[in-house]
This record gives structure tokens, C-alpha cells and sequence, in this order.
């Protein structure tokens, strides 16, 4: 844009400053052009109707507020969106929110320091649980809701203050009197002092002397005191307080003298219970303050998740489809409506199907009043809002469209009777907004990607230049790039796009027999005239029809028949694309029945796979339970009167059958491991009461004391295996204990030297040549081996399965009890560890480890 005379003279900053005020008042303009369609083409109405599948008030408001987006990469965020909530919808269900009450003010005010009612609390509380609803429900979804799950991750738990609030409040919103200590003692004294206060009042009533003065022995109630209904004419029989007088001035209501006192405990009690329930909602609200900032981000985060929900609920309501989205560029871009139905007609909706093909810009609609063209190019131009908009469009899943970067109309009759407007001059002032927009935009890029909606283009003038005028702005809009649809009653206008290389026609088709329009299109042929038939149709005399007949140019009959034969082959095209979209509907129908079939299969097969390994495992445990229970009764007889010789031939047969087991498989990601290895040798051996023997040269290092680098045959960086877990890990160090740390990624754990084998030499480990001659040392025959698992640094994802595997091997093992390390932390991991040994069938009960071996730190699990 150049610059005026008045702007060279500028200093640069003010220079820039109109020139950014130039560029603001074209936005603007751009705005209000784009802002008018969108009323031309009834946009706010659809608009409204996915306003009322929301749940929040928010998500309404912003709904209400939305416009279409211009850029592509928003579009497809905004259909992203659109499609995952339809997932989430169709396959677990809606996200709740139904009824949600609009808290944002009240957390507000909490936020500043005020006191909310106790209905405000439960609303905020009812609140807080629906959007954490929220958001276990999309994260069900797993990675299917990336968009989702990115919006669900803004939402806070604040769930805490629910304690608080169930504590306080009955669900009506009543204050209970456990609140406070002090609230439920000064309710107590507050019934007290009333029911002495009542029974006083009624001893009054039932006296023979007062009873004659009252109206009634009804005890009523005036300015929050107990009073007795005195008849006005024995006023003198009641001494006491007047808090009113009946309306009919016959009665008295009157406070006695003798009551006053007991009244004014009831009412001091009640004030100092008022102001302690004032407290408790003080209390609340503060605490409510504190969730305030978070509480409204979590808010504005459902909301977004409950905006994609309700175009996904209007999709799922119209049976709308997700369109795809064609390339921009000129020779690849197209238009293409199938079987459209536009969204505000209904039932009444006739499917629509247009298109405008690769390398082409522009469509001319031509064809009879009340015919359909101003439908089908409506349809067109509110589909392309909603499609902007995030909306899945109710059409055949066939239809394409572009990403416009602006979209404007002139749609209907603007004319100004007041400003003395005409029509066609109220037509022409938009249309040359519309020319300038695009042109503006063409200007920087060459083209514009815009998409223009003229109805009836150059009427309302001389026809012949009306029509003139009419191919001028056509060509001119198509040359810069823009998509153009047109409709129009010239002749010559179709004649000139049927020449036109980048301009297509389109005609309404009209029943042969009754020259009534069927409101549907003939692709590729103009529309013909049908005036004389009508005519005839609707009784006009034949001399009339002939004389007009013969003022007809000879030539124009021979035009009406060729695009009467262009109009049969049209037909005939449209058929056969029918029939090969029919045959390609079907088709997908087809595969996708396949797709859903072969998903069925294999789950069901997976679940199968998931019995069968379970059932493995059920049958793998009770082999272990009964080895068990064989040993349990060796270990006792052996303690009367067998030889341990005797007793480890006894252990060897109980144990034999799980060495036979080459079926025992674990359960981690689906894949298989090695059988469970058992060999005679001392070192591998699983006897827990070999297990119990150690080496004397192990124990100690040669100073006597414990080595951090060595223990016997192993030292820091050998790779062992442990055969009670069937896991092989890195020494990292060696304890005091007689305990070394073993590194097995992704966990750690701790386990007795003598329960490990030595696989692997660290590499800088130097064979002496000395072997080391073991000597058995007697333990306790009743001694039953333990084992560690660290898991210090894991996440919560990989507990249950490294647990599982580690119960059940020790479980085989005949251990008695394991110990888990997870450390103190934020206490995720030991809640992690204690859910999975719940459902462990083989745990019978757990508990804090002694604080010698880590406290709270560690669990202690009893099997049995």
C-alpha cells in the first residue's frame, strides 16, 4: 500500500501508527464482511444448537462466542477435537456435567475473602468432583484423546476439600453439630434453655387466670421471641413485653415478664451458635480460597473438553460425518458436497451433491424460482463454517473441502427502503466489498483462497448488462483465486462459464412431467428454459404459446435441444456416479464390518491368552502350596526324628514336580519367559534349608568385618543370579548384614549373599586359581529364608507386574515373608505397592517394616 502525501512527511512512528491504523480498520471490515455471511448464511442458529448440547456455562458462553478458524492447522485441531470426543462418546460413555452449576463468581468472592452460603460450598464441592470426573474419564481413553488428555491435564485434583465439606455439611446444606466441639455444646444449650422456655409459656397457658385473657393457647412466635395471643381487652392480665398487635387490633402478642429471662438465654445461645456457624462457613470458605486459582483453571479446562463434547454430541445427534480435507493448492484443490442435508431443514432436507473439480474455481447455478439454488449454495457456505468450526457436517463421508481463509455472501434482498436503496444497488455495495476483500488479499500471495456466495448475480437492472456485469465480477473473482458459486437467471452467464475454462455448471432438475423442480442438481449442464411450458402447464391458450413461440430467434430452439441432450448425458453421469458411490459405500460398510470383526477376534483371543496364563498360574500356585505343605511336615519330623540327609532326599521329591513344569510361564507384557530352572548343585539348589547354609569365608572379610567391595566369591560389579526371583542383576554393594544390593533395571533390591550365584566376574576380575571349600554350618531347622525387592526410583506403572513376579517366585520358593523397599517419598509408590498386594491371593496380610529394617520405608509381606 503507498503512501499518501501527508504520510512522507511523518516521523516513522506516527508514519507506522496510521499505517497499523489502516490495517486495523481493513481487519475490521474483513470482520464485519465475514461476520455477515455468517448471519446471510443462518450460521448462529446452528451455532445455538450445539450451544444447547453443553454442560457448562462456560463452555456455552465460549460455544455462543465461537467463530470459524482460517488457518489449517486450527481446523484440523479443532476436527482432532471434534473426533476424539465422538471416541470417548461412543465408547465409554458422556463425561457427565449434566446440571453443573456456574461457581466461578463464587470462587471468586471466596478468593477476595468473603464468606459463601452453604449451599455456594456444596455447589463448589459438587463442582470439583464433576470435573475430576472429567478427567478420569478421558484418561480411560489411553492415547486415543491426545487433545483431550491435553486439556484434562490442566485440571487439578481438589477433591481434598471434600472431607472438609462432608464433614460440615449435610447434603441438604444444613451445619451439622459435629462442625466444631463447641458448635454441637451451644446447640445443646440452645435446645435446652428453648424447651425449659416452652414448658414455662405453657404452664402460663394452662393457668386458669391467664387462660381466660388469651385468644388462643397457641405459643407464637414475633421478632425472633416465644409470645402468648392476649386479648387487647385484658392486656392487664399478662404483664410482660409487646413485640405487635394483630392487624385487627384484638390481639396482643405479648412476652410475660416471668419468661423473658429464659427467653433471653434461648436467644443469647442461639446468637453465639449463629456466629459459630458463621465460623464453619468462614472456615470452609477459606479453604475453598486456597483451591480458588486452581479451581478456575480446572474449570476453564473441562470447559474445552465439554466444548469438543458437545459438537461430538450434535454430530453423533445429526449422524453427521467427518469430511476430509483436500490440499489448497489450484491443482489439486476441490469442492465436493455429497448427499449434503442442510442442518436447519430437517426432515424436509433433500440431500445435496455438488462438487467443483481440480483446477477449477467457480460454479454457476442456474434453474427455476423455488427451485434449489439457493439451498444447495447455502448449504455449501454453512458447511464450510461448521466444517471451520470444528463440526462434523451431516453429509456422505465422501465430501471434501478446502481450508477458506475467508467466506462472504450475498444472500437475499438488502434493500433500504429508508436510505432509498434499491435492490440492485444494495446487491452491488456488497459485491464490491466482497471484490475489494479479495483483490486486497490477492495482492500479497497472488490468489486468494476465499469463498465467494453470490445469489442471483446482475438482477435488478438491464438485463443484458446485469448480465455483463455479472460474468465481469465472475471472471474477476475466479482469476484472483477465489471460490465462487453463483446463481443466476442469465443465460448468457451460463453460456459464458460453460466457455470458461476454471467455471463449471450446474442446473436444478426439474420433472419432465410436471416441469416441477426436484430440488435436485445436474452437474456439468446449465439450465434450460422452461417458461412456455409452464405456461401451458398453467392453462395458457395455444395461439398464445404459438405467436410467442415465433417470436423466439429460430437459433435459440436449436440451442435448447443440445443442452437438453447435455442435460440426458449429465443425468446419465450422475447415475453412474451414484451407482459407484453406492457400490463404494457399501464397500466401506463391508470393511469396516471386517475391521470391527477382526478387533472382536482378537481381543477375545487375547483374553483367551490372558485365561490360559492365568489358569497356568492358579495351577502353578497350588503345586507350590502343596510343596509347602510336604515340606512344613518334613521340617516337623526331621525336628523328632529323621537325619537331614533323609530330610533333603524328602525335599528334593517335594520339590521334583516343579522342576518338571516347563509350562510356568509368567505374566508381565505379553511375552513369555524361561522356565523356572532348578539343578542339583549346591549353589543352584531352591532347598530353603540348603538355602540356609553359608560359608564361613563369606561372612566376613579377613579383618573379621563386613566388606563393602566383597563378600567370598563375589565383589562389586559381578553379575549373579538370584534363583529364588529367577533375576539376574549387577552387585552394587554389600551391606554389614551379610546383605548385597543387586541392580536388575528397572528395580533394586537387596538379597543374602548365600541366596546368590555368581554368573559373571566383574571385567577386571583376575582368576587366582584358589577355590574356596565350603563348610555347612547347622541353622535352625525351622528357619524359612526371606527376600528383598528395592524398587526405590521405579514408577507406579511397573509395580504390580516386577511384584507379581517376585510374590510369586518367593511364594514358590516356601518363603514365609518378603520385604519391599519403596522408600517414604510423596507416599505414591508404597500406596502402589500395598493396592498390588491386595489382590495378591497368596498374601495374607502386610505391614510397616520394624524401623531396624527401614519403618514406613518398606513393607513387610506375610505369604501364606
Amino acid at each position: 500500500m503507498q503512501a499518501t502525501s501527508e504520510q512522507r512527511w511523518m516521523p516513522d512512528a506516527e508514519a507506522s501508527a496510521q499505517s497499523d491504523g489502516v490495517a486495523r480498520a481493513m481487519d475490521a471490515e474483513q470482520d464485519e464482511l465475514r461476520l455477515e455471511a455468517e448471519e446471510l448464511l443462518e450460521f448462529d442458529r446452528v451455532r445455538e444448537t450445539v450451544v444447547g448440547h453443553a454442560r457448562m456455562a462456560m463452555s456455552k458462553e465460549a460455544i455462543a462466542e465461537s467463530h470459524p478458524a482460517w488457518h489449517r492447522a486450527d481446523v484440523e485441531r479443532l476436527q482432532d477435537e471434534t473426533a476424539e470426543a465422538r471416541a470417548l462418546l461412543e465408547s465409554k460413555g458422556d463425561i457427565g456435567m449434566a446440571g453443573m452449576p456456574d461457581v466461578r463468581e463464587a470462587l471468586r468472592y471466596a478468593s477476595l475473602g468473603g464468606v459463601l452460603s452453604a449451599s455456594e460450598i456444596l455447589s463448589v464441592r459438587a463442582v470439583y468432583e464433576s470435573v475430576w470426573t472429567v478427567k478420569s474419564t478421558v484418561e480411560r481413553m489411553g492415547d486415543r484423546t491426545p487433545l483431550l488428555a491435553s486439556h484434562a491435564d490442566l485440571i487439578h485434583d481438589l477433591r481434598h476439600i471434600s472431607g472438609d465439606v462432608d464433614h460440615a455439611l449435610s447434603p441438604n446444606g444444613d451445619i451439622l453439630d459435629r462442625a466444631t466441639r463447641r458448635l454441637g455444646r451451644l446447640r445443646q444449650r440452645m435446645t435446652r434453655s428453648y424447651r425449659r422456655l416452652v414448658e414455662m409459656l405453657e404452664r402460663l397457658v394452662h393457668r386458669p387466670e391467664i387462660r381466660s385473657a388469651l385468644q388462643s393457647n397457641v405459643i407464637a412466635s414475633r421478632n425472633d421471641r416465644l409470645v402468648l395471643e392476649v386479648k387487647s381487652s385484658h392486656r392487664s392480665v399478662v404483664p410482660g413485653v409487646v413485640h405487635g398487635v394483630s392487624g385487627s387490633r384484638q390481639t396482643v402478642f405479648v412476652e410475660p415478664t416471668s419468661a423473658v429471662d429464659l427467653g433471653n438465654q434461648w436467644r443469647e445461645s442461639a446468637a453465639e451458635a449463629q456466629l459459630e456457624e458463621e465460623a464453619v462457613l468462614r472456615a470452609l470458605s477459606a479453604t475453598i480460597a486456597t483451591t480458588a486459582e486452581d479451581g478456575l483453571a480446572s474449570l476453564q479446562a473441562a470447559a474445552s473438553i465439554d466444548v469438543a463434547m458437545s459438537r461430538a454430541r450434535y454430530a453423533v445427534e445429526s449422524e453427521s460425518a467427518r469430511v476430509s480435507m483436500v490440499k489448497t493448492e489450484a491443482d489439486a484443490a476441490r469442492v465436493g458436497l455429497v448427499d449434503a442435508r442442510h442442518p436447519l431443514l430437517g426432515d424436509d432436507a433433500v440431500p445435496v451433491s455438488l462438487r467443483i473439480d481440480a483446477g477449477q474455481r467457480g460454479l454457476v447455478i442456474t434453474g427455476p424460482n423455488t427451485g434449489g439454488k439457493t439451498v444447495a449454495m447455502k448449504t455449501l457456505g454453512l458447511f464450510a463454517l461448521m466444517h471451520q468450526s470444528g463440526m462434523q457436517l451431516p453429509c456422505n463421508e465422501a465430501t471434501t473441502l478446502p481450508i477458506f481463509d475467508g467466506i462472504y455472501a450475498d444472500i437475499g434482498d438488502a434493500q433500504s427502503i429508508d436510505r432509498s436503496v434499491s435492490t440492485f444497488s444494495s446487491h452491488m455495495q456488497r459485491v464490491v466489498k466482497i471484490s475489494q476483500r479479495i483483490a486486497e488479499a490477492s495482492n500479497g500471495t497472488g490468489s486468494s483462497n476465499a469463498l465467494v456466495l453470490l445469489d442471483e448475480l446482475g438482477t435488478g437492472t438491464d438485463m443484458e448488462e446485469g448480465s455483463a456485469l455479472a460474468r465481469a465480477v465472475l471472471e474477476d473473482l475466479v482469476d484472483r483465486g477465489a471460490w465462487v458459486c453463483v446463481t443466476t437467471h442469465h443465460r448468457t452467464v451460463a453460456e459464458f462459464a460453460s466457455a470458461h475454462g476454471a467455471i463449471q455448471n450446474a442446473s436444478v432438475e426439474v420433472d419432465s412431467d410436471t416441469m416441477m423442480p426436484n430440488y435436485n442438481l445436474i452437474m456439468g449442464a446449465p439450465g434450460r428454459s422452461y417458461a412456455l411450458h409452464v405456461a401451458k402447464r398453467l392453462g395458457i391458450s395455444d395461439d398464445v404459446l404459438e405467436h410467442a413461440q415465433s417470436m423466439i430467434d429460430p437459433t435459440r430452439e436449436t440451442a435448447e435441444m443440445y443442452l437438453e441432450r447435455v442435460r440426458e448425458d449429465a443425468l446419465r453421469e450422475r447415475e453412474r456416479l451414484a451407482e459407484l458411490q453406492r457400490e463404494a459405500t457399501m464397500e466401506r460398510a463391508v470393511a469396516r464390518e471386517m475391521s470391527a470383526q477382526a478387533n472382536k477376534e482378537m481381543e477375545q483371543a487375547l483374553q483367551e491368552r490372558v485365561a490360559i496364563v492365568e489358569q497356568a498360574r492358579e495351577q502353578l500356585l497350588r503345586e507350590a502350596q502343596s510343596v509347602r505343605r510336604q515340606l512344613r511336615r518334613t521340617i516337623k519330623e526331621t525336628e523328632s526324628q529323621k537325619s537331614w540327609s533323609e530330610a533333603r532326599r524328602e525335599v528334593d521329591e517335594a520339590i521334583r514336580p516343579l522342576r518338571s513344569q516347563e509350562w510356568m510361564t509368567r505374566e508381565d507384557d505379553g511375552t513369555q519367559s524361561e522356565p523356572v530352572a532348578a539343578t542339583s548343585s549346591a549353589s543352584e539348589s531352591t532347598d530353603p534349608l540348603q538355602n540356609g547354609q553359608v560359608r564361613e569365608d563369606a561372612a566376613e572379610s579377613p579383618d573379621g568385618a563386613p566388606s563393602d567391595t566383597t563378600q567370598g566369591e563375589l565383589r562389586v560389579g559381578s553379575l549373579v543370579r538370584v534363583p529364588s526371583l529367577g533375576i539376574e542383576g549387577r552387585v552394587t554393594s554389600f551391606g554389614a548384614d551379610g546383605r548385597a544390593t543387586v541392580s536388575a533395571a528397572p528395580m533394586q533390591f537387596e538379597a543374602n549373599v548365600r541366596q546368590m550365584e555368581l554368573v559373571e566376574e566383574p571385567e577386571d576380575d583376575q582368576d587366582d586359581g584358589d577355590t574356596d571349600t565350603e563348610a555347612p554350618l547347622e541353622v535352625d531347622p525351622v528357619y524359612m529364608p526371606t527376600a528383598d525387592l528395592d524398587i526405590r526410583g521405579s514408577t507406579v506403572q511397573v509395580v504390580e507386574s516386577v511384584l507379581r513376579q517376585f510374590i510369586d517366585r518367593a511364594f514358590l520358593q516356601g518363603l514365609t515373608s518378603v520385604r519391599i523397599i519403596h522408600g517414604r517419598g510423596t507416599g505414591a509408590l508404597r500406596e502402589a505397592v500395598r493396592d498390588a498386594l491386595a489382590h495378591e491371593s497368596q498374601v495374607s496380610d502386610w505391614r510397616n517394616a520394624p524401623p531396624s529394617q527401614g519403618g514406613d520405608a518398606a513393607t513387610i509381606a506375610t505369604l501364606g
